[in-house]
């Protein structure tokens, strides 16, 4: 495991971790000045040590909330106040040069939005007091509640999604992937939350509806083509569904693999599954079985390993459901974070303090800060 301590850097800062890898650290900060706010994007070099300015924005609306994508060459900026229109600005990450600024308006105000890649951002929309009659037809006609956009940044293009699916699931539902055959886009289309669609279960004897969960997956620039052309049917393939008798749900996605909580409700059978992209084969990984009432499953959605907790007053054991790894920490020390390395347990005390526990040599380190997880990187601040 490496940790990254830079707590010096921001220390009395308050700072939007956006991106790591092995050698940069890249984060935003805002300042108000009066009644102007300056919004910073600012670059950690991991090998000197050192902060580097890369740009920086006064705001006139300090009612603006910073959307931030960061890319391989490019930082997206998406800027909104929950209005009918927003900024998109493209940054170049290495010298902050600004290589595009665009406003674009729509109809209803700003939900949620999400950068597919370096190039295609999609956002949502939902209705505010001038579009409420538009969004009650559009509603009728489609079961969404919300209007979906793409826009294309090198085309400066804005297209209306006619596709029902994105306009149900939402941004928080896509997923991209880079696999062995392409970038593959991931969409999550779960029927209702957990609690509901156990409900539906049980009065299924009433029910006709189709009540189903599914996970779709295709290919990305397919996909984009088909969202911008105006196509209603995606080209998607089925990775899993489950109809009123059981449940699917997202757990975690990896570069490799997408994880699975799969639930019979019937037989109270619960699984942890993985979806291999390269082989396409589902696969049961771990079992959940009932728990007593000192006991729960905590699925790390940076990877998908499943632990089982047994909580008790003084310690707390942490079993890996996927591999031989056991390990205690103090539960004084707080709610179980993550295991890195199958050795280094993370845990955090009401977000005000970090604990680092070295299940082999024993050692146990408290860091007053928060900390962000980037593969077996843990970074302090």
């Amino acid at each position: 495991m490496k940790v990254v301590d830079i707590r010096n850097v921001f220390e009395k800062r308050r700072i939007q971790l956006f991106y790591v890898d092995d050698d940069f650290i890249y984060y935003a900060e805002e300042k108000l000045q009066g009644e102007l706010s300056n919004l910073y994007i600012l670059e950690y070099n991991r090998d000197t040590r050192r902060e580097r300015l890369v740009t920086n924005y006064t705001l006139e609306d300090s009612s603006f909330v910073q959307h931030i994508f960061a890319f391989e060459e490019t930082i997206l900026l998406v800027l909104e106040n929950g209005s009918s229109s927003l900024w998109v600005v493209e940054l170049d990450r290495r010298s902050g040069m600004e290589l595009s600024r665009r406003k674009l308006n729509f109809t209803g105000r700003f939900y949620e939005c999400k950068a597919i890649d370096a190039n295609n951002i999609i956002f949502t929309a939902a209705p505010d007091e001038k579009s409420k009659g538009f969004f009650k037809q559009y509603k009728a006609l489609t079961k969404c509640d919300t209007l979906a956009y793409i826009y294309d940044i090198e085309q400066d293009k804005k297209s209306f999604i006619r596709c029902p699916l994105i306009s149900k699931v939402g941004c928080d539902s896509l997923f991209t992937v880079k696999t062995t055959e392409g970038n593959k886009l991931i969409i999550l289309d779960p029927w209702g939350d957990e609690e509901t669609k156990l409900y539906y279960f049980r009065e299924q004897r009433w029910i006709s509806a189709d009540i189903r969960d599914n996970i779709w997956i295709c290919d990305l620039d397919s996909a984009l083509l088909e969202l911008k052309n105006g196509k209603e049917n995606l080209t998607v393939r089925c990775v899993a569904s489950a109809d009123i008798k059981g449940m699917v749900r997202y757990a975690a996605i990896t570069d490799k693999k997408l994880y699975m909580k799969a639930t019979h409700f019937k037989s109270g059978v619960e699984k942890i599954c993985s979806y291999d992209f390269e082989s396409k084969k589902i696969e049961a990984l771990a079992e959940l079985l009932p728990c007593e009432d000192n006991e729960t499953y905590y699925v790390e959605n940076r990877t998908g390993q499943t632990y089982k907790l047994t909580i008790d007053e003084d310690k707390t054991l942490v079993e890996s459901m996927m591999s031989d790894f056991k390990g205690k920490y103090k539960t004084a020390f707080g709610k179980f974070v993550a295991c890195i390395e199958n050795r280094f347990i993370i845990t955090s005390s009401d977000n005000k303090a970090i604990y680092i526990i070295d299940t082999k040599s024993g050692t146990e380190n408290k860091y007053d800060c928060k900390c962000e997880i980037y593969g077996s990187t843990l970074v302090l601040y």
